[in-house]
């Protein structure tokens, strides 16, 4: 991901994270190499779900609020 390989990212944290589906950090990286691609929805799906796994996390919730801005949702 920090190499600006997002393809190659978004392979191996997607599986990183069906082996790890409670790792809501994996998880965020994902929906950051969702983002970096600029699939949004994706993106935003990602963070949903990490932020299930730790609600109290306020950059997710930034990061939710964003996207469903440019989404357009509420």
């Amino acid at each position: 991901y920090k190499m600006k390989k997002f393809d190659e990212a978004v392979r191996w944290l997607e599986k990183a994270s069906r082996l790890a589906d409670d790792d809501s950090t994996i998880i965020e990286h994902l929906g950051d190499a969702y983002l970096a691609q600029r699939d949004l929805k994706k993106a935003l799906n990602a963070y949903k779900r990490a932020q299930e796994l730790d609600p109290g996390r306020k950059e997710l919730t930034d990061k939710i609020r964003k996207l469903k801005g440019e989404l357009g949702e509420r």
